[in-house]
């Protein structure tokens, strides 16, 4: 088993009759010709363990595999270790700040997200040389902003974001192609579809240059090209772009992580409108049933899938 390389498929904690906590972690066996996932284990290791507190390097495992619920608990208990703020601590506790508003965008509060956000950028701000850092929290802020259909504010704190990104990681950077995606997908929200190619093609070409083949950043920015498409109603072509997007995320990602869920929600919607109503109610399930094990009913993702659900389901009756 030497030099095999795994997939993570779920992670869980144990605790035993004395309150002795371990974690477990369930990994599947992939294939010989999976090895390219090589280069994406290097990276993701490279990511966590930078992060020497214990419960926080757990909470971003999570946040990648799409366990927010989770992960908010353990940034949660990171915070309850580290007690009090002071010089030592206080870069640590904005981080878990940052994680709890991203575990919160993701689980649809934006609200409770830019308050994590906020307090992640107060700290933040009396930390010298916190650029990165701060960087991240206007990203969020624009996120969030961006869901919340305030387009202007999310535009403005993604152009501070990305002012700070060129000037301290360059013009290539996985952080600048970051902004450009997150750019890129507001000129869709706005129907701005041309400004939306320009940017994901550039956060695009970054990304398959300085990424592993089969990182799922690579994935979605494929995936939101395809959507484009759909929205200029070239079928055909987002079937492309999914499909490309489709096979990087099963390489990549666990099987219940909520941008695949996106992905099959997707699809569901291109044979909607291609008239293909068994392929759609195929997709839409496999949207639902990834987005009720990891968000809640109320969540604006979960709510909408399960409209083209009851829609399709009534036609058929």
């Amino acid at each position: 088993m030497i030099g095999s390389v795994f997939k993570i498929e779920k992670v869980t904690e144990v605790v035993d009759d004395r309150g002795t906590g371990s974690w477990t972690i369930n990994l599947l066996l992939c294939s010989s010709k999976e090895h390219q996932l090589e280069q994406l284990v290097s990276y993701l290791n490279d990511k966590i363990t930078k992060y020497k507190p214990k419960f926080i390097a757990i909470a971003h495992l999570l946040i990648d595999m799409g366990e927010y619920r989770k992960a908010e608990k353990y940034y949660q208990r990171q915070l309850d270790e580290l007690g009090n703020i002071d010089e030592k601590n206080a870069k640590t506790i904005a981080s878990c700040y940052t994680g709890l508003g991203t575990a919160a965008h993701y689980l649809g509060d934006y609200n409770l997200a830019i308050s994590y956000h906020e307090k992640a950028l107060n700290i933040h701000s009396m930390i010298p040389n916190s650029h990165e850092e701060l960087s991240i929290c206007y990203n969020w802020f624009a996120n969030a902003f961006a869901d919340k259909k305030e387009y202007e504010k999310a535009l403005d704190y993604y152009n501070k974001s990305l002012k700070i990104n060129e000037k301290v990681f360059g013009l290539e950077s996985v952080d600048v192609a970051m902004i450009y995606y997150n750019i890129g997908i507001l000129h869709t929200d706005q129907s701005n579809y041309e400004d939306a190619l320009t940017y994901l093609n550039r956060a695009l070409e970054i990304r398959e240059k300085l990424l592993p083949p089969n990182h799922y950043s690579i994935a979605r920015t494929i995936e939101n090209i395809g959507f484009v498409y759909f929205n200029r109603k070239e079928h055909q072509s987002a079937l492309t772009y999914f499909q490309r997007s489709l096979e990087i995320f099963m390489k990549s990602e666990t099987e219940i992580h909520q941008d695949l869920a996106l992905l099959y929600h997707r699809f569901g919607r291109v044979y909607v409108d291609l008239d293909k109503i068994e392929l759609a109610l195929d997709y839409f399930t496999k949207a639902d049933k990834i987005y009720r094990s990891s968000l809640l009913p109320t969540t604006p993702y979960v709510i909408e899938n399960q409209q083209y659900l009851d829609r399709i389901i009534n036609n058929l009756n």
